[in-house]
């Protein structure tokens, strides 16, 4: 048995190194899975001239099905091999062992249910009945006519702990209590014995298994809890709300009204699982009250939307709850309410996928449109690859464009997830009924990082997408791909949604592409400056460069020497609004500071490297540090300095200068650095 523990130790030693950055362990509603363990038998309680011995082994297959989150059947076969001695009485009077094996084979029907189905490590309770067929190899029995193989029955029950470590595969161990309906499994025969737990005459035993359980086919993606990775509590943070920024709300609307398009506000957000607004979501709808009045003649369609944790019906509700709450918040401040049109789609149309807190988040949205005298039609409850594979045929029919919705990659990389590989052999599937038509990959990104990167990444993803559409039997020369990196976004880089949108693979499926490709050197976009959201053209040519006054502040003299002697500098005192990407007003001076250094050294170019504590989850913290370094970015651009000048990079909580287990030490690892890029 301590065997058995010691190679479980390092089992789950050795894949939890293995399975560090894996996300991909989910919830499913139904499947079966292939069983394989090792056992160690041991005779629970005994006849009292038997004595059990330490030389036992066994191992047991199963096959199973889980008919949901909860319950699950097995079928499983044991071989197990129990030693004993039996004590007898020779001539003298003296005891004699008589040293007996009994082999025994079963065959057993086990109902589990899994307590707790929604995390890694899932605790579960075993009841079973089984046949079993055995037999020993001394002669004590035999001098009471009892020879050969035997047969019985047997009850179980036992409970063990899963531990899940990737989407198919787990770990067991197990511990289970069998009580025989026959008194001859220990090589002994006495009658009127009650033995075990059960107190019954059947000889009793007990196992521990270890083994492994491959899970080789699946059924619907539970809705029960949330996926497995990195868990957060999802709630609402209510902070105290001085301002908004007026601007950026005024823009937004206008834009949307002007040019008869859908928009989201942020931050118009609701206390957890409720339908209440918080303070600044009030403040928000407020300002959009003010300029919904200057357009008295539109109409709104209020929509709202969920993530999928919980029940596709109660989220239908839920997000129709919001959309009213939003509708009846706007008519307490003036406007008409015969303007405003409710309605809820629950999580049936996400932008992103639901895997992370990130994409939960951006997915819990109100969407604004302008009402054109049909409400919106939320798509049938159906899943992503259903969805994408009607849209293809209407695409194909048309001759029209296409996000294929669900399509992600994991972060920073072109390696797909596992749930866009099903998304896309869907479509594969779909495709290969239309033979000849031909196919075009369009990748994109958002506007976060480099733009000679972004462009490449967004080619090797549309070339990862071709690759495995290839795999399923589409072939290569009917595809094409193109990567347009951030230079074509569909919405406001400068938030989260917006960059969600962004980020997309884009098919066409007859003659060339249509989208609109930007060739006079410049292209505009939306972005949020620290304060004030605004519109900026921005060149890809070198912008000229402003002649750097003479004379640098004392601090920016220290940045200077910083840059010229060690390559390498921190923006001390440089502070966003918490847990945001937001410029503290005060921290303003430093950039412009730094501004001065950059325009005096034109040679020079930085990346912009961020930085994060450790509080908080790791993937959180590297999309907080990206976002930062991104809003330094912006400033600089903003007040002169060449965008071909700057990358930005995210390290999130990885690399600390300081330890963590202090506010002061976490200060300091909350930080921005300027690297020179040579």
């Amino acid at each position: 048995m301590k065997k058995l523990l010691t190679i479980l130790l390092m089992l789950i030693t050795i894949t939890t190194f293995a399975q560090e950055n894996d996300d991909s362990v989910y919830v499913y509603k139904s499947g079966w899975n292939l069983s394989l363990s090792g056992t160690y038998p041991r005779y629970m309680a005994v006849s009292f001239p038997t004595i059990a011995n330490h030389k036992n082994y066994g191992a047991s297959i199963s096959l199973g099905y889980d008919v949901s989150e909860h319950i699950g059947f097995r079928l499983l076969g044991n071989f197990i091999s129990l030693d004993s001695y039996i004590l007898q009485t020779g001539q003298n009077g003296a005891a004699v062992e008589d040293h007996n094996i009994m082999n025994q084979l079963s065959l057993n029907l086990d109902v589990i249910y899994k307590l707790l189905p929604c995390e890694r490590f899932i605790p579960y309770v075993m009841l079973g009945y089984g046949y079993t067929n055995f037999e020993s190899d001394n002669g004590y029995l035999d001098r009471f006519g009892v020879t050969g193989r035997q047969n019985g029955y047997q009850l179980r029950f036992g409970g063990g702990l899963e531990w899940r470590f990737s989407d198919d595969l787990s770990f067991k161990i197990e511990g289970d209590y069998a009580t025989a309906s026959n008194n001859r499994i220990d090589g002994n025969d006495h009658i009127n014995e009650t033995k075990g737990l059960l107190r019954s005459n059947g000889d009793t035993y007990m196992t521990a298994d270890l083994g492994v359980i491959w899970y080789f086919s699946r059924g619907d993606r539970s809705t029960i809890c949330e996926p497995y990775g990195i868990r957060e509590v999802e709630v609402v943070k209510e902070i105290e709300v001085q301002t908004i920024d007026t601007v950026y709300v005024d823009k937004i609307i206008e834009k949307a009204v002007t040019k008869r398009e859908a928009f989201v506000l942020e931050n118009v957000k609701f206390k957890f699982d409720k339908d209440i607004l918080t303070t600044e979501s009030k403040m928000i709808l407020d300002r959009v009250a003010t300029v919904l009045n200057r357009f008295p003649e539109e109409g709104i369609e209020i929509l709202g939307h969920t993530d999928n944790i919980g029940d596709d019906l109660y989220n239908m509700d839920l997000s129709e709850r919001r959309a009213v709450s939003v509708k009846n918040y706007l008519i307490s401040q003036g406007v008409d309410g015969n303007r405003l049109y409710p309605a809820g789609c629950g999580e049936r149309k996400p932008v992103v996928e639901n895997t992370s807190a990130i994409g939960r988040a951006i997915n819990r949205r109100i969407e604004f449109s302008i009402y054109d005298g049909v409400t919106s039609a939320c798509p049938k409850y159906e899943t992503q690859s259903e969805r994408n594979g009607a849209n293809i045929n209407d695409a194909i029919s048309n001759g029209e464009a296409l996000v294929l919705e669900g399509v992600h990659f994991k972060f920073n990389s072109d390696e797909l997830t596992s749930e866009s590989t099903t998304i896309l052999a869907n479509a594969a599937s779909v495709l290969s009924q239309y033979p000849n038509a031909p196919i075009e990959i369009h990748g994109h990104t958002d506007s976060i990082g480099d733009e000679a990167y972004n462009k490449d990444l967004s080619l090797r993803r549309a070339i990862s997408v071709k690759n495995y559409l290839a795999s399923k039997g589409i072939a290569k020369s009917r595809m094409s791909t193109y990567g347009h990196g951030e230079g074509m976004p569909i919405d406001d880089n400068g938030t989260a949604y917006g960059r969600a949108r962004n980020r997309r693979m884009e098919f066409k499926l007859t003659g060339g592409y249509e989208g609109v490709e930007n060739t006079s050197g410049s292209s505009t976009i939306y972005e949020e400056s620290s304060t004030v959201g605004k519109t900026v053209t921005e060149t890809t040519t070198e912008t000229v460069i402003e002649e750097a006054s003479s004379s640098l502040s004392a601090e920016a003299k220290k940045m200077e020497a910083q840059l010229l002697s060690d390559d390498k500098f921190v923006l001390n005192n440089l502070n966003f609004v918490f847990d945001k990407d937001i410029l503290v007003e005060k921290s303003k001076q430093i950039l412009f500071d730094a501004t001065s250094v950059l325009k005096k050294h034109s040679n020079i170019s930085v990346r912009i490297e961020g930085h994060t504590d450790n509080i908080g989850a790791d993937d959180y913290n590297q999309y907080l540090s990206i976002m930062r370094s991104n809003a330094v970015k912006r400033y600089l651009i903003e007040n002169g300095i060449s965008k071909s000048r700057l990358t930005t990079k995210g390290f999130g909580e990885k690399n600390p200068i300081a330890t963590n287990k202090t506010s002061a030490g976490r200060a300091l690892n909350r930080r921005i650095e300027f690297n020179v890029v040579r």
